[in-house]
This record gives structure tokens, sequence and C-alpha cells, in this order.
């Protein structure tokens, strides 16, 4: 089934001159949010942050709605954003749901200006996710799915629209703003309750980072990291790509999920951070037998940020996952880890099989 449908399109207040720098964002700050980490937080405290966050910045943006004073206009120093409203039922039984995406300047927000984003993935997920809930007769309100690298929220939405828990993690400023924007919609009022945002970004260890993006992918936010917090006040990222937001204190994906949830699959798109994400997460990750695990692989990302590619997939491997191509093909362990059959950017699915099995594999 596809998720295309019609959609409306509903322009926002924008300050159009903000797309080409960094985004001023004095408007709708929330106190207390996760980038101070004074204290050592457990997951109970990171998710009472996290929805009192979401419920202060709902209640930021009805004031500033009704606000008359138009430099305190909510999205006076936003980029150009437009609502896009999804009427038809998602399939295996979701809600129509609204997200707000990018006027411009961004690959996932062009797509779904144009109906949808990644409807192959997006119907893999959700059909795994429907299939886990039959087989094991449990309610889709008693299982988990993690969004790791939320953007503005396609995954995270669609997902919760089905009455699925979300933990959706994004450390980018203006990302967050768009799927915060989202989640207070009235037309999202009943599901959003099932997500929990975190602005922040999952790291192996706490890491003080700003974000920053090309000009022509707006929402496509990369991570530069350094122990010493003057450096990174001086940081010049590369041409075409502008410091979008920051610093903010990353934290180890272990320490905000909860132990007791049924996490039920898991989405990883980090730019080449996923191998950091895992040395922090083994215990959600490997430990937990996640179902189904997507995530983006690109081998020279993954070096680039200091990590092995091969040792990544490996973890995996020796955990009783099984690694597969998004269109179906089932790798072996010798095949996968020849970093020779990698080039550029992957979508890969790990789905736990069990040591055992996976060590019968002797598959292409």
């Amino acid at each position: 089934m596809m998720l295309y449908a019609r959609w409306d399109l509903v322009v926002m207040p924008h300050a159009e001159n903000h797309l080409l720098g960094t985004p001023n964002n004095k408007n709708l700050q929330v106190e207390g949010s996760e980038t101070s980490q004074a204290v050592e937080k457990t997951p109970a405290d990171h998710e009472r942050q996290a929805r009192e966050d979401q419920e202060a910045y709902c209640q930021a943006l009805v004031a500033a709605t009704n606000d008359t004073d138009a430099d305190s206009h909510p999205h006076g120093t936003r980029p150009a954003a437009v609502s896009v409203t999804h009427h038809a039922a998602v399939p295996y039984g979701g809600k129509p749901f609204s997200i707000l995406a990018y006027m411009s300047h961004d690959v996932v927000s062009n797509s779904l200006r144009a109906g949808g984003w990644d409807s192959s993935k997006t119907n893999a997920l959700l059909k795994h996710l429907s299939k886990y809930a039959e087989q094991h007769k449990v309610p889709f309100s008693d299982l988990t799915f993690i969004d790791i690298g939320a953007n503005v929220g396609w995954f995270t939405l669609a997902v919760a629209s089905l009455g699925i828990k979300v933990i959706a993690i994004e450390p980018m400023d203006d990302n967050l703003h768009l799927l915060r924007r989202s989640l207070c919609a009235p037309e999202n009022g009943n599901f959003s309750s099932n997500v929990i945002l975190h602005a922040t970004a999952v790291s192996s260890t706490a890491q003080t980072c700003v974000t920053y993006s090309d000009v022509g992918n707006f929402g496509d936010g990369l991570l530069h990291c350094d122990s010493n917090e003057q450096e990174l006040a001086h940081f010049v990222p590369p041409p075409r790509y502008f410091v979008r937001g920051g610093p903010l204190r990353t934290v180890r994906l272990d320490d905000i999920v909860p132990v007791d949830r049924a996490i039920a699959a898991v989405k990883m798109d980090t730019e080449g951070h996923e191998a950091s994400i895992l040395r922090g997460g083994k215990r959600t990750l490997l430990e937990r037998r996640v179902p189904a695990i997507w995530s983006e692989f690109n081998a020279e990302w993954i070096i680039e940020t200091g990590e092995d590619p091969r040792m990544f997939l490996k973890a995996f491997f020796d955990a009783g996952y099984t690694v597969q191509r998004e269109s179906g093909e089932v790798l072996s362990s010798e095949y996968a880890l020849n970093m020779t059959h990698w080039r550029g950017i992957n979508d890969i699915v790990f789905i736990f099989k069990g040591k055992d099995k996976v060590r019968g594999l002797r598959l292409r």
C-alpha cells in the first residue's frame, strides 16, 4: 500500500533570509531543555523533561499566535514552512495526520510536498509493526518505535498514528521546531501524546556539539563535536554549509530508553554517526533483541567520525542479527564484512534471528 495521497498546503509566515545563515532561536525557547546535563538523569527523568518541553512549546505557540506583535510571532525567525495534511488513512490502521515541512531548500520536505517520503521504507516499517503486533497478540499501544534522526517527523508521525509509542530523537533546532509544531497541531491530537521527543543527539559519550547543514538540503543535519567549547564556538563548516544550532549536549541511547519498553523497531539515519550511537546503545540495540532495525550505512562517513564500519556490522552479526538490503537480499557475514562491497549510501535492515541461525547462514 502507498502512503501517497491528496495534500493541502498552508503557507506559514516566515523570514526567507534565515534560510542562508545561522537561525535566530530567540523565539519559543523552552527552559530546562535537554541540552543541560548538569546532573545525571535516568530514562524517566529524560522522558519527563521531554514531555514538559513539548507541553511548554505548545503553550508558547498558542500564546505567540495570539500575540499581535509581529516581532514576537513564533514563525518570525524560522525558515519558510508549509503545513502538509495527509487525508487518506495510513496503512495498517493509522490515522490521517498533518506534518510541517520546509517550503524549499530541503530534500525530505520537497518530497513531502509532492505527496510523501520514502514510501518503500515507510510501508515496510508499518507492515513489520502490524505483523509483529498480530503475531505476538499485543496491541499497538504496548509497542515502542525509536526514531533516531527524526528530521521533521515523517516516520514518527506515521507510526504514532497507529497508536504505537515513539521515542523520537532530533538535534537540529529548525527540524525540532517543525516537528514540535506538528505535535501541537489539533488534527494530530489523537496520537501526539504517543511521542516522546528528545531534543538532542545520541552518541557513545556525552559530548558538546553544534549542528550544520547544506544550504540546498536544510533539514539534513550534521554534527560537529569538540571537547573544547571555545573552539566549537569558532567552528567554520565547509562551503555551502551553515551552522544551524547548538551547542547541545549529546546523551547515550541507553541512558534515555526505559528498560521496560517493548521495542518493536528502530530507524537510524544520522549521516555516519550510527556506529557511535551503537557504542552508546548496546543494551538497547543489541541486548534487547530488537526485531528489526532500519539503518543508513555509509562506510566512508562512519570512518570520518572515527569509527570502524566493519566492526559496526560485526557487532550486529555477533548479537544474532542478519544484515539485509532494503530489497530483502540477505547478506552473509563474509560478504557484508568485506568493505569493498559497500559504496556510497546504503539502506540496510538488521533482523534479529538468534546467534545459532546467523552462524549457519552461507548466503551471498
